[in-house]
């Protein structure tokens, strides 16, 4: 049987008391939906917004990424904006789907490390059309979403044990070793099992 060991982790950057990032998890039908989504700017401003589009996931969220993307950047126009990657993955299959706009980072490790890229843009004010992308998981991949208040490209050796350890544990020492003090820092993990 099939599974998907998941967990997010969310810190406000040094001086705040709240994130202005959503790391949002749902489980439906066999598909794992995980959104990271990066508000522009940081604090309580930030956070009010970050509020209602972890609303707008919940009650709105789709295996289809591009529609939800898109409902997304509709329901916060006129707004300060944000950045966001969206990522489906069938648990049966093992297909992981994603589109993301703006600077959010997703890879899989397993132990080598490949990243899907987001297109240019700024959900809620102006963005390119999102383009769907795709990932075959095989058993223990790892799948790491994260926003830019983690160091973009940390290599597998500078954390062997993100291999082997749980989701929540992974996403938890992700944001403390790679964060940046300055900036609010989020993290999803997926882990893949047969």
């Amino acid at each position: 049987m099939r599974t998907v060991d998941y967990a997010s982790f969310n810190r406000p950057c040094i001086g705040e008391r709240v994130s202005g990032d959503v790391a949002f998890l749902a489980e439906r039908d066999g598909v794992v939906f995980a959104a990271l989504v990066d508000v522009l700017g940081h604090g309580p401003h930030a956070h009010e917004l970050a509020r209602r589009i972890e609303h707008f996931l919940e009650a709105s969220w789709s295996p289809d990424i591009v529609t939800t993307l898109n409902g997304l950047h509709a329901d916060i126009k006129g707004t300060r904006g944000a950045v966001a990657g969206l990522g489906c993955l069938d648990i049966e299959t093992g297909e992981l789907r994603y589109a993301g706009v703006g600077n959010t980072t997703i890879r899989r490790f397993d132990p080598h490390a490949e990243r899907l890229y987001s297109v240019e843009g700024i959900i809620g004010a102006h963005m390119r059309d999102p383009v769907e992308q795709n990932l075959k998981m095989a058993e223990s991949n790892v799948v790491v979403l994260h926003s830019d208040g983690i160091r973009e490209n940390f290599e597998p050796e500078e954390y062997p044990q993100l291999l082997y350890q749980s989701a929540r544990s992974a996403a938890r020492n992700i944001v403390h070793r790679f964060g940046k003090t300055y900036d609010d820092a989020a993290c999803i993990v997926l882990r893949y099992k047969r």
